[in-house]
């Protein structure tokens, strides 16, 4: 059974918002369903950056009730031969180019995805360089309104998949990455809760030269200035400094090695 549609529709791109792209794409979705409730997730993914967008929308779908539409534009293949697709999944949908950028969300549950091919629920004439306003918005729009998934286009299978980096684990250590740097500089690997449980309380955390001993319950454990390393309300591992930039101080980012292992006398 499909989800039932609640009228919200979030936007996911990588356009900034010093140009008019956004605001085009909240146009076409209003003069398609004028009551709708448009959130934006962020407009700052790094151009093009697919594997970090994928994150993005597994981790922020998360927090939106059944029946929401979520938008993914970040398309660096538009005009190509990929499929537009629209994906049914954790009792939401999904409006996207076959990518990878929806890797993260199907990854545990394929869900149902149809081809976007019936060209009445497209902005015509649709340009071959913005998509994002001449499909991915007002398809949005009408399944926000209640249009079935299947009334798209036909259902299709084997969506691509974006290569995120996995940590390796052993009972002694994680070996993980930064996957992405926040507006505050922290630096949010893919090493998850669960992995640093299996190890004990007693770890170090290696990222470059640093050592940082232990994990801090929040932010304000650490004295200000002072590099830490924290579970973060998406609990997973992250680098941060108090009141400071660990991306700055450690001059590190997305691909940055980062190590866990069980410390001395642990």
């Amino acid at each position: 059974m499909q989800p039932t549609t609640n009228g919200i529709v979030t936007l996911t791109t990588d356009f900034g918002v010093q140009d008019l792209f956004v605001g085009v794409l909240k146009g076409v979705i209003l003069g398609i369903n004028r009551v709708a409730t448009l959130v934006d997730i962020t407009h700052g993914i790094p151009p093009q950056d697919i594997p970090t967008a994928a994150l993005v929308v597994d981790a922020a779908s998360r927090c939106f009730p059944p029946g929401t539409v979520h938008v993914v534009v970040v398309d660096p293949g538009v005009g190509s031969e990929r499929r537009n697709i629209a994906l049914a999944c954790r009792g939401q949908y999904f409006v996207a180019p076959d990518n990878g950028v929806l890797t993260a969300v199907h990854a545990d549950n394929p869900g149902v995805a149809v081809s976007l091919e019936e060209t009445v629920f497209f902005r015509n004439p649709a340009s071959a360089t913005f998509h994002g306003r001449d499909i991915f918005a007002p398809v949005a729009a009408y399944l926000s309104r209640g249009t079935p998934l299947t009334s798209l286009g036909p259902t299709v299978t084997g969506l691509v998949c974006a290569d995120l980096p996995q940590p390796t684990v052993s009972s002694t250590a994680i070996d993980g990455q930064v996957l992405m740097v926040d507006h505050f500089g922290n630096l949010i690997t893919n090493i998850c809760s669960a992995a640093l449980e299996a190890l004990g309380a007693n770890v170090q955390i290696a990222i470059g030269s640093e050592r940082i001993a232990g994990i801090q319950p929040s932010y304000a454990q650490a004295p200000p200035q002072t590099l830490l390393a924290a579970i973060n309300s998406f609990e997973v591992l992250e680098i941060a400094v108090n009141q400071g930039n660990a991306a700055e101080q450690l001059q590190a980012g997305a691909g940055t090695p980062v190590r866990v292992n069980i410390s001395a006398g642990g």
